[in-house]
């Protein structure tokens, strides 16, 4: 799935404001990317897998800088 697909299933269930996330089963980090892109800035969203090699991926590819 892409991350516009997953912002779009996504969208009518997320509020439009800061908050605290967190993505249970986070894998390649797709449903992580796109709820950072429906949440306003000082938002924090906590990723959680058993793969940890998927985790630093997504946190050296999107977290870090976004």
């Amino acid at each position: 799935m892409k991350i516009d697909d997953a912002q779009a299933l996504i969208a009518g269930a997320v509020p439009r404001r800061a908050g605290v996330w967190a993505d249970l089963g986070a894998g390649d980090g797709t449903f992580t990317q796109a709820l950072a892109r429906l949440l306003e800035p000082g938002s924090r969203i906590y990723a959680v897998d058993r793969d940890r090699a998927a985790l630093a991926a997504l946190e050296n590819g999107y977290c870090r800088g976004g």
